[in-house]
């Protein structure tokens, strides 16, 4: 029997019957202490000096991470993926700017800050939905194009999102086509939530605000994998380190799922999953 389907019989046999219990506490030994290996009653005992006080904080830990979530930084104060894949930092990029939620923001200085995701296949969507969304807050805004978060490869178009601004105006554009474009540009000093969302068929949509901006894009895109790394965060990916914002960005998440398939209350609160 593996550490992992021991310590679930063991949390069974301890009274912790619920799934979601059980989850979170494998969650704080493996990820939390480090634990791979040992006797339950004896970790506990020995990290906790009992039951009841390990139940207590195992209780306070937020929800398991959801199976369909790719990506989610909160940038307080670290470029952290609660998924555990690591981001580097390129350029000035800081976590200084001024948060939407929590104590900090991604902050790109418009001269060729950017972060870059790892690579992985979890950021091919295939046929499938996807939700790709963050807040943004303009320093100022230049005219021209800036990318948001961009998926393609070093110089290459194709089946690669890529959420970019023109003019302060939102859009989405795939395979060398702008898709979808707003109508209303955005002002500085103000925080936006944007998200793209493509459903189960494969209507895709783009929000700010809550509120769709342009046109329901009909999408039987699959999308691929950018290969050798993952996507940019506030720069274009074509052309790393240009077209980049001078603005904060908070809450980044990616999602295998369609969050939003209409025009919704844009959320209040960090993601947790």
């Amino acid at each position: 029997m593996s550490f992992n389907d021991d310590l679930k019989a063991s949390l069974a046999s301890l009274g912790f019957t619920s799934l979601c219990v059980q989850d979170r506490l494998k969650s704080y030994l493996y990820e939390k202490l480090g634990v791979t290996s040992g006797t339950l009653n004896d970790l506990i005992i020995e990290q906790f000096g009992s039951f009841s006080a390990f139940e207590d904080q195992a209780a306070a830990l937020p929800p398991p991470l959801d199976p369909t979530l790719v990506s989610l930084l909160h940038f307080d104060g670290n470029f952290q993926d609660a998924t555990g894949k690591v981001w580097t930092p390129f350029g000035n990029i800081s976590t200084a700017g001024t948060a939407k939620f929590g104590s900090g923001a991604a902050l790109l200085d418009g001269a060729g800050d950017y972060l870059a995701a790892p690579a992985s296949a979890e950021y091919a969507f295939g046929t499938g939905p996807f939700t790709i969304e963050f807040f943004i807050r303009w320093n100022s805004i230049f005219a021209g194009g800036k990318d948001l978060i961009d998926f393609r490869p070093v110089s290459t178009q194709g089946a690669y999102p890529d959420i970019y601004v023109d003019n302060g105006k939102v859009g989405y554009f795939v395979n060398t086509t702008t898709h979808i474009i707003d109508t209303v540009a955005m002002v500085t000093n103000t925080y936006y939530h944007i998200a793209l969302c493509r459903d189960n068929s494969n209507n895709t949509r783009l929000f700010k605000n809550g509120t769709q901006v342009g046109s329901t894009f009909v999408d039987n895109t699959n999308y691929l994998t950018h290969g050798a790394s993952g996507p940019l965060l506030g720069s274009s990916s074509f052309t790393p380190g240009n077209a980049s914002p001078d603005a904060a960005i908070d809450e980044l998440r990616i999602r295998k799922q369609a969050l939003y398939t209409s025009n919704f209350t844009a959320p209040s609160a960090p993601f947790t999953t």
